[in-house]
């Protein structure tokens, strides 16, 4: 059916590969299987890997063999889901200690990503789309882009809250950008059009000297 999707003129298609009932039932060689019909059906389409984010749900899970096809890892962060106590002891034992301030979206991110980094491929977090604290998903959204996230999204259409798109459209987070140097460019001119400071280019580039840049060159500013 997903290469049918996908034939059918789709551009990518989401798997959610979850270890409860209903979803992905089968072992790792038929995972393999799976992906090696898919691929070869749909070679050049986007597959997306949707998984339950905590830790000990990742170990339920293929996930090696769908990282194999895939272009992508969604982990689901729904980190208000997550603080109950019977998480923060699985957790506890997964190695992943939360701050007194509970289960975060920063943490329960920062534990995901750990798991999943290994697959080196990139990754695509999905927030809680019922949870419309700005302070939260201002933190989720800065901490996606420092695990060099290229996109994230909400899930799901139908159940996510108006106010959450309202919220991320009047507040968007403040997150580090790239610049290329042209012409012309300096660093006090870089930093006077982007509001910040030539020391902050420098230690966050790692330049010694202010006067030293290249046409061409990538320049992280700094949020």
């Amino acid at each position: 059916m997903s290469a049918e999707v996908l034939g059918a003129g789709a551009r990518s298609i989401s798997l959610d590969l979850e270890s409860y009932r209903g979803f992905w039932v089968g072992t790792p060689a038929g995972a393999r299987q799976y992906g090696d019909i898919l691929r070869n059906a749909q070679p050049d389409k986007g597959v997306l890997t949707t998984i339950d984010a905590r830790p000990w749900e990742v170990d339920r899970i293929p996930l090696k063999e769908f990282a194999a096809f895939s272009n992508a890892i969604a982990p689901q962060v729904y980190w208000s889901d997550f603080g109950t106590a019977a998480n923060i002891t699985k957790y506890w034992i997964a190695g992943e200690i939360p701050g007194s301030d509970g289960v975060t979206a920063r943490f329960a991110l920062d534990a995901s990503a750990k798991k999943i980094q290994t697959f080196g491929l990139p990754i695509h977090p999905i927030g809680p789309g019922l949870v419309t604290e700005r302070v939260a998903w201002t933190s989720f959204i800065e901490r996606a882009f420092a695990h060099e996230a290229r996109t994230l999204s909400t899930w799901r259409y139908g159940t996510t809250s108006p106010a959450v798109f309202a919220m991320l459209r009047d507040n968007p987070p403040r997150v580090d950008r790239l610049y290329t140097v042209q012409p012309g460019d300096s660093l006090g001119r870089i930093a006077a059009v982007y509001a910040t400071t030539t020391d902050a280019l420098m230690k966050k580039n790692s330049i010694a000297n202010p006067n030293l840049i290249n046409i061409g060159q990538q320049l992280i500013v700094p949020a």
